[in-house]
Formats: C-alpha cells, structure tokens, sequence
C-alpha cells in the first residue's frame, strides 16, 4: 500500500485506484509555486464528473501540501490562493462555488462524519482542516482561555516579596563587573502577573533574562510540586544548569531555594506526559496531571500536537502555566506557529508580558537582529568587503567565493581547534579543572548551516573539520578533543539529542566521552552511546536555545533555498555573544532576510 493511500484511509477518504495513482504522480511531478490550471475547455477532461474528481484531488494534493509546509489548515479564497502558490487559480475558483458538491467529505464546522472541516471568514475567505487538526485547534482555544480566566487561589504579599527578591543580593541579572542591576519594570510586571494569575506568555529575545526571571518566579511562589520542561533534551537540561546557577549567587539561600537547587530538575515534555511506546500518553484530558506550577521553556518550538497535548492533561484549577519563548525564532518542525499565535490572541493580551532590556549581546549584534526582524534590512555595502581573515568585529560579511571559503574555514579552524590555547590544554594533565575549560573553550566558536546536506551542509562541513585535525595530528581515527553531538535522547544515560560531549583520551590512553552538567560531569564508554555526531559544525534549528561567543553562519546554494528566511537569520545571529559572521553571497542573504516563514495555526 503506497503513502497516499495510507493517508487517504487515515482520513477516510475513498478514491479509486486511478486517482490515487494521480495524485502520486501529480506530486512527484507538480511545482507548487506553479500548479496546473485546470480550465472547463480542458481536452483531458471528457465529463463534469471527471471534472469535479479532479478537482477534488488537487484540492488533497494541497491540503498535504500545507500540512507538510508546517500549517494546520488550508486558507483558499475566489481572489487568493496560500502565498506561497500562484494565485489565480481556476480550479481554487470553481472548487469553492461547487463546494456542496464534496459534502460527502467536507463540511462546516464541527462533524464526526467528515474527515475534512472547514470554517468560513471574512471576504470568501474559508480555512479548511483535517479532522484532527480542527477538533484540536478549539480544544487548545478553549483551554487556553479558560486557563486565562483563571486566578491564583494562593494569597501572596506581592511587593513585600518583590523587594526580598532583590534585598537579598540576588542578581536577577549581572553584568560583566558582577554590579546588580537596578530593577527592570518589565520583569517585575511579569513576577506580579505570575503570583496573580494561573497563566503567563512571557517572551524576548536572547539576553532579556527570562531564565534569571524564571528562577525568581520560582522563588516569589515557594512551591515544591514544580515541573521545568522544555521541548528538548537538552533545552531542558539547560534549565536545571540555569536554576542551580542562579540559586548558588544568593548569599543567604533559604531551605526553600536550596529545595530548588537540588530537587527540581528540567524534564522533556514527552518526559513529563508519560510519552508511550505507541506515540499516545499517559497523561491527558482523562488521567489530569497534578502539579502546582509548570514552566516550559523554549516555547517558540512546540507544535500543535505537542502543545494540544500538553494543555489537555492541565489541572486548569490548580496549576500555574508559564510558557517562555522567542517569538522571532524558527517556530516548530512540526506543524504550527503557536507560541507567536498565542502572543496574537485577544483573549490571551492581558496574560502577556515581553521582556525589552537586553543585557547580554553588544549593541551592534542587537541592532542588526533586530533589524533583520523588521523585514525592512538591506544588507549594506560596507558589510560586503571581503576579509582575509576573520576579525574580532561584532559583525562581518565574507564573500562566498569558492575560493574564499577553505580560506574562511581554514582561519575559523586556526582561531578555535588549532589555536595555541586549545592545543596546549589539550597537552596537560587530565582533571575536573581541564575539562570544564575545555568545555568553556568549545563554547568560544561555532559553524552554523541551515541543512544537512549539501556541500555547506553540517554534515560535509563536520567531515571536513575532522579530517583537517587528523592531518594536523597525523592520525586517521578517534582523536582527544573531538566534540560530538548526541542525536537520540536516552533517558535511562541521562543523555539528550543535541548534548554536546567532548572526547578525551585518559592516562590509560582509552577514550571517554565527557558531558557538562549543572555541577558535574558524566562520562561514558563512546561504545555506550546513543547515535552521536561530530559537532564542529550544527544546524541552526540544532543550536536554537544554544549560545556561544563567536557564530559563523553559512548561507550557501542548498537543493532547496525555502529553507532561508529572516527567522532562520535572527535565529542563527542570535545565537552570538560577541560576533558573527555570516558566508554568503549578497543575492542569496538579501533573499533570505526579506522571505518570512508564513504558517497557518489558526489561533
């Protein structure tokens, strides 16, 4: 049984063989920036009822192809087709005024017997649905703003709490010479909602504080049954390295703060919902989840599915809910945009809060991300010089010559792994004091890409890296001071996808694979672990979340460049502290910076 017809009975669509068999070579063949139009003096149409099966089947091929390009309907109007298809469209047209000639299939709202529903808006404007997407789509509203009407039932002295947060010398953000910050409005106004109300959308970008925010609106609550999630791993990983780094600045913590430090630890979503093997959980809109607070980080990354699932197991009386997120940032793999919907819903305004003071990236690398956001960046000549080498600038451009680019890598290579601090801390002796530089200094430079494949894909670029450091090691094997990246979480090792290990050869010249956590290290037979790559050089989806002090980003030629947009940049140039650098031609990068990812999610 082929794909489509797998699909087509999963919605319970029946289609003779021949159709089927259509659809399967319309897609191998169509380009959907172009799709064929179908007209009524079409020759290879000989009856109405042809016509119309037809019709209906470019009318699937769409809605598969919506799903695939992260949306979770299908928006067709007389005047406008999805954007990023030809508008126009003849068959769009006649397909809408014929509609109940589908009604076996379609129908308006809500309906148990139809695999495909559809709601009608403004201006001829319908969005169709899958079932599952529909039902799911109003199930999550509703919740949502339910959850949004709901007030705390605990009373807490909110000012008095406020000024202990901050009396205590706890510094809810420091800068380089360890001064406390004065207070940020922003940030108080969001601990005021949290203790006020049983829902809050917090978001910024990098460096507004959210994690620091998300330790002090642990502290002002004092609850113990606490839950840190995030969608990933090693996201939320981060938040159990984030909480205990926080809590060990306080002078004088409490035994409830030191409760945090050492029992609350950051779990996966799947994790904390009881994911099974069958893809369903353990918890849901049945079996409740108990818990006084939930706090989910890296929220621009959940999907609708995810997020349908995680609302539906909500104790909605007795649980705080606190998303954190970057609604500029890539949105999901998965189908959806919902962290930057929910931030667009009316009934959600009052339960928002954005975070504008930026503490961590210089102001140069602030300015040009924020104006890559704005769509309105013109990539300028200045930025366009090439360099023979790379710079300590915040921001540089570099040509992307085939002959400059081993130049750049060469220079990059020679600035990170070759450098003479590398070399040498790889010569000393192991210790604890080794390793955590050595993890420090992994964190100095980093290769970003937006594919895989490619010949600027992550992966040609890591096995490049590899063999210029066996040649200058003159060896052809595993080598001490490898950094890899975990791509499957193992839960039972503790090991998540996106971990970044280093490889160390030990006094009794074995290998070692060693793990940075909040306060110690793990380490591991590198036979014992999941399936791992070198990481010299990540994806942009990989690194969201991530932060190091020099980004090189590579825009190059890739099978398909919809895969460039200004989400893509800003996520990639904020992943940089203190500079980056971005390979690429002028075409290409204006191209991308000007193309904005567009999803349905229908909130």
């Amino acid at each position: 049984m082929n794909t489509i017809e797998t699909i087509l009975q999963e919605i319970q669509i029946e289609l003779d063989f021949e159709s089927i068999q259509l659809i399967d070579d319309l897609i191998s063949t169509i380009s959907f920036s172009k799709p064929p139009i179908i007209s009524s003096e079409a020759p290879v149409i000989s009856s109405e009822v042809e016509r119309s099966k037809i019709i209906l089947i470019y009318f699937l091929i769409y809605m598969f192809q919506a799903l695939k390009d992260g949306s979770v309907c299908l928006v067709l109007s007389n005047k406008q087709f999805n954007p990023s298809i030809e508008s126009n469209i003849s068959w769009v047209s006649d397909f809408l005024k014929n509609i109940s000639k589908y009604n076996q299939i379609l129908n308006e709202g809500y309906s148990n017997h139809h695999p495909i529903l559809f709601e009608s808006l403004d201006h001829g404007i319908k969005r169709f649905f899958f079932h599952k997407y529909f039902i799911d789509r109003n199930e999550t509203r509703e919740l949502l703003i339910k959850l949004a009407n709901q007030s705390s039932k605990h009373s807490i002295d909110i000012d008095q709490t406020i000024n202990h947060l901050y009396e205590d010398q706890f510094a809810i953000r420091s800068n380089k010479d360890g001064i406390i910050l004065a207070r940020d409005t922003y940030q108080i106004e969001a601990i005021k909602k949290a203790i006020q109300s049983n829902f809050l959308i917090i978001s910024g970008g990098p460096g507004t504080g959210k994690t620091s925010l998300m330790v002090n609106i642990l502290r002002s609550l004092a609850f113990t049954d606490v839950h840190l999630i995030a969608p990933t791993g090693r996201a939320s990983q981060r938040m159990t390295e984030a909480l205990r780094f926080n809590i060990s600045t306080i002078t004088k913590p409490s035994s409830h703060d030191l409760y945090l430090s050492h029992q609350i630890q950051g779990k996966t979503i799947h994790r904390l919902l009881k994911m099974k093997s069958n893809g369903s959980f353990y918890y849901n809109k049945k079996r409740k989840l108990k818990a006084d607070v939930i706090i989910v980080d890296e929220a621009s990354m959940i999907d609708a599915d995810l997020m349908s699932a995680l609302l539906s197991c909500i104790d909605l009386e007795n649980t705080k809910l606190i998303f954190l997120g970057d609604k500029n940032q890539l949105p999901s793999v998965q189908a959806g945009a919902v962290f930057s919907d929910l931030l667009s819903m009316n009934d959600l305004s009052s339960s928002q809060i954005e975070l504008k003071t930026v503490y961590r990236s210089k102001d140069i690398l602030q300015k040009f991300s924020s104006s890559v956001n704005s769509l309105h960046y013109r990539c300028p000549d200045k930025f366009l010089n090439d360099l023979p080498k790379i710079t300590d600038d915040q921001f540089y451009f570099l040509n992307d010559h085939t002959d400059y680019r081993e130049s750049t890598l060469k220079s990059w290579l020679q600035l990170s792994y070759l450098s003479k601090d590398w070399t040498q801390l790889l010569q000393k002796e192991f210790s604890l004091n080794c390793l955590q530089e050595a993890f420090s200094q992994s964190k100095k430079y980093q290769v970003l890409t937006a594919s895989r494949q490619g010949n600027l894909g992550c992966e040609k670029l890591n096995q490049w890296f590899v063999n210029q450091l066996q040649v200058s090691r003159n060896i052809n094997s595993l080598f001490h001071g490898a950094i890899i990246l975990i791509k499957n979480n193992d839960y039972q090792k503790k090991l998540f996808n996106g971990d970044t290990g280093i490889i160390w050869k030990m006094p009794d010249q074995k290998f070692r694979v060693f793990f940075q956590r909040a306060d110690q290290f793990i380490d591991f037979d590198i036979s014992d672990l999941p399936n791992w790559e070198y990481g010299f050089c990540m994806t942009v989806h990989k690194a969201q979340g991530c932060e190091f002090d020099n980004v090189l980003f590579i825009i190059s030629s890739a099978p398909s460049e919809k895969i460039y947009n200004k989400q893509l940049v800003y996520t990639a140039i904020t992943r940089a502290k203190k500079s980056i650098g971005i390979l690429s031609n002028k075409v290409l990068f204006e191209k991308a910076v000007n193309t904005s990812v567009y999803r349905e999610s229908s909130f």
